[in-house]
């Protein structure tokens, strides 16, 4: 996929959402409909097993400012929450994102902006399916310690968005680089093709006479009689013609 592939189009972005639910509001009764401690834990398990990252290894957990953190305290952290989020997000060319953890990082931050408020999160990356995908979870408190409340249509429709946007910028950003690396092998190609043409050349008529060489490097464009009168210095210093030599220095000296 090139830069101007992704000019002219959106990544798409799957975004599943649950809200978990922790505990009951103060005095509220505990029914079914909360999750216990223990199934918490065993999600965390879940995310962290064998062979979900590129190399077949264990899950890594990280955070906003971590590369390796330890979920066990986050999950502390949040033993008397009222409800807990949790996201998966996959987008469609995932598989060419170059760092999965900063774009997720890059997302938090926008949800952090859009909230208005710090977000106690953790995530694992997972690259066990066709379509490497985020496992996010966040704590359902504001940096204020009061209960995090997310409008539906943001759960639904904002985040994707959003990710969307970030997702899109990067593998643009990602296209250009490889676009550019591309132009310049390509030139890098060209112009060793004709250098060595050049030297061929060179070796091919230097028995002939220095001033033939000359002429035809004139002829030759992008090259001077200086430049190549310094190329032939080095490839004629055990070979010269009895008269090149005064020619050569007189050359490569103007």
């Amino acid at each position: 996929m090139t830069s101007a592939d992704l000019s002219r189009r959106s990544i798409r972005i799957a975004v599943k959402a649950r809200i978990v639910k922790l505990n009951p509001q103060r005095g509220g009764r505990r029914g079914r409909q909360f999750v216990s401690a223990k199934a918490v834990d065993a999600h965390l398990r879940y995310l962290k097993h064998d062979g979900v990252t590129r190399d077949g290894e264990k899950g890594q957990v990280y955070s906003a400012e971590r590369d390796m953190e330890d979920g066990r305290a986050f999950l502390e952290r949040g033993r008397e929450d009222r409800h807990q989020f949790r996201f998966i997000v996959s987008a469609e060319d995932g598989v060419e994102l170059s760092d999965l953890r900063e774009t997720t990082r890059d997302l938090m931050r926008q949800m952090e902006a859009d909230l208005d408020t710090k977000l106690d999160w953790i995530a694992v990356d997972h690259h066990n399916t066709g379509h490497p995908h985020t496992h996010i979870l966040l704590r359902g408190v504001t940096d204020h310690g009061k209960a995090l409340n997310i409008a539906g249509d943001y759960i639904a429709h904002g985040i994707r968005e959003r990710a969307s946007e970030i997702v899109t910028l990067e593998l643009g950003r990602q296209a250009a680089i490889k676009d550019e690396g591309c132009l310049e092998v390509q030139t890098n190609r060209k112009f060793g093709y004709r250098n060595r043409l050049l030297g061929n050349q060179i070796r091919q008529t230097v028995d002939i006479g220095i001033l033939s060489i000359f002429h035809m490097a004139q002829s030759h464009v992008g090259q001077d009689c200086q430049e190549v009168g310094f190329i032939l210095a080095g490839h004629t210093q055990h070979r010269q013609p009895p008269f090149s030599r005064e020619l050569v220095g007189e050359g490569s000296n103007r």
